[in-house]
């Protein structure tokens, strides 16, 4: 229950940059409670809101919001500040998948907005030694970046594969006409 409480508040927490790095800040951090996996929805709606750790709204009948209750609990609560500073880069690397994912979704799924390259293949390697960190949206954000990277490869090695076949025409072309 404690690895489900501090992956829940991993997604809980934005960090902000300081002047320095490794120098951010934590405040909270609104999650769509549907976008969570059912055991962190159950743990959030039961014990954490039982005791007061975060704070869940209702936005509307199908749609809720689970939060932090309030900003001194990331200061005052050692734990939490210790998670925080133990899964530093886990946090910033969650929160820029969801940033991208949540782009993605607003543009329409715009296939520019996708990863790529090293990009694609450093949010990859974080996501498969982190699985069950994503949420359903940013899954199938990473998924669309993998199939539109691959896609693209297709593309430019039947493009070489072509090529090659125009210059193999052509020089038998070459050595018939002689």
């Amino acid at each position: 229950e404690q690895q489900l409480t501090r992956r829940l508040f991993r997604r809980l927490v934005n960090l902000t940059s300081g002047d320095d790095p490794g120098d951010e800040r934590a405040t909270r951090r609104q999650v769509e409670l549907q976008s969570l996996d059912e055991a962190t929805q159950t743990l959030a709606k039961g014990e954490l809101a039982q005791r007061r750790l975060v704070v869940i709204s209702h936005v509307t009948d199908r749609r809720a919001m689970v939060e932090i209750v309030h900003e001194t609990l990331l200061a005052n609560w050692p734990e939490l500040a210790g998670w925080i500073r133990e899964d530093r880069e886990t946090i910033l690397r969650l929160q820029q998948v969801s940033l991208a994912a949540a782009a993605y979704g607003r543009a329409g799924q715009n296939p520019d907005l996708l990863y790529r390259g090293r990009q694609l293949r450093e949010a990859r390697v974080w996501a498969s030694a982190h699985a069950g960190e994503l949420s359903a949206a940013e899954e199938q954000f990473l998924e669309a970046s993998r199939r539109h990277e691959r896609q693209k490869t297709l593309v430019q090695y039947s493009g070489y594969a072509l090529t090659l076949l125009v210059v193999l025409l052509a020089g038998a072309w070459v050595v018939w006409a002689r």
